[in-house]
């Protein structure tokens, strides 16, 4: 399972949950299925800089995860670029000064792979692409992910990188799905 926070304030900015649903839920979901299921647990934290990972926030991670049976705890961050521009990486270094904390209790391990290359060359064909279809024609996102042969999500934040270096623009449609075009 995963976890990548304790406060409500936290949860509701990582999460946007759908209404109704509460870290207090998450949590208590999380603690019988860890008493319940009989087999090895690794608990994943995703860690994102600037929104879990105050001293605070860390602290009171650790005294719930004391309540659980977890066998492992694995530190994350973000390494791909992220479907939110604004999202960031934790640096190495921060990594192992939270892992110090958790490792007071449990076993824990950074999972984060600092050392791979960045596919840029994926990157750049792709978004090569976006932008050739975008000179075409105004394109939706779904007909775009399909044409080009990758995952809505992936297409996602591609155009979110696109459109923050203003190289691209979305409009809406009066059926509310939107469609992208190149910027002039």
């Amino acid at each position: 399972p995963s976890m990548d926070c304790v406060s409500e304030e936290v949860f509701q900015k990582i999460n946007r949950p759908v209404k109704g649903l509460t870290i207090k839920k998450v949590l208590t979901g999380l603690k019988t299925f860890t008493q319940e299921f009989k087999g090895k647990i690794q608990l994943e934290i995703m860690l994102v800089k600037g929104v879990n990972d105050s001293q605070e926030e860390i602290e009171k991670m650790n005294e719930f995860i004391k309540e659980l049976k977890a066998d492992k705890i694995q530190l994350n961050t973000v390494v791909r670029p992220p479907a939110e521009p604004e999202v960031k990486l934790l640096d190495l270094d921060r990594l192992k000064k939270i892992k110090k904390i958790f490792e007071k209790s449990h076993r824990v391990e950074i999972i984060s792979d600092f050392k791979r290359k960045t596919k840029k060359s994926y990157h750049k064909d792709l978004e090569r692409a976006i932008l050739e279809l975008l000179k075409r024609r105004p394109t939706r996102d779904d007909e775009m992910a399909t044409s080009l042969g990758v995952h809505k999500n992936e297409l996602l934040k591609y155009l979110n990188i696109l459109e923050n270096e203003k190289k691209i623009k979305r409009k809406k449609a009066k059926d509310k799905k939107g469609f992208f075009f190149m910027k002039n």
